[in-house]
């Protein structure tokens, strides 16, 4: 169904089919095009310094300032696992730039100290795996 320039699938399996049909690179192409997007919203409010240190503080920032019973908010450590997810999907291999595979593998550093810090361990050891792909082996 096409709601709204929108594709809406009423079961999984078509959209998982749908999905299966393109092409690996493509696949990839697009997962890091919806990383690079979201990753860019939850740091476009930060100053060089913040992004530089790594020290940031996630409880403090939101997309949206509105914080009523009954609507949605996105904080900034939910969208930055998000967009981290899409770029591990598109992979290490797909990025071109040593540059950007760092900032990949900072990105799984900072989700992967999220999760360790609300004591969800599995995940944070899957990031930190994930960030480690990003470097690769040279750098060790």
């Amino acid at each position: 169904e096409i709601v709204g320039g929108l594709v809406s699938f009423t079961h999984d399996l078509i959209q998982q089919n749908v999905y299966e049909e393109f092409e690996l690179h493509q696949r990839q192409n697009l997962h890091y095009d919806i990383g690079v997007f979201l990753g860019a919203k939850v740091f476009a409010n930060l100053t060089s310094t913040e992004t530089e240190s790594l020290e940031i503080r996630f409880d403090q920032m939101y997309i949206s300032e509105s914080k009523s019973a009954g609507e949605s908010v996105i904080s900034e450590r939910s969208l930055l696992s998000i967009a981290t997810d899409h770029i591990n999907s598109a992979g290490p291999d797909f990025i071109v730039g040593q540059p950007q595979k760092e900032l990949f593998a900072k990105w799984n550093l900072l989700v992967g100290k999220e999760m360790a810090n609300i004591s969800n361990f599995g995940s944070a050891l899957h990031y930190y795996e994930e960030g480690i792909r990003f470097i690769g082996d040279g750098v060790w």
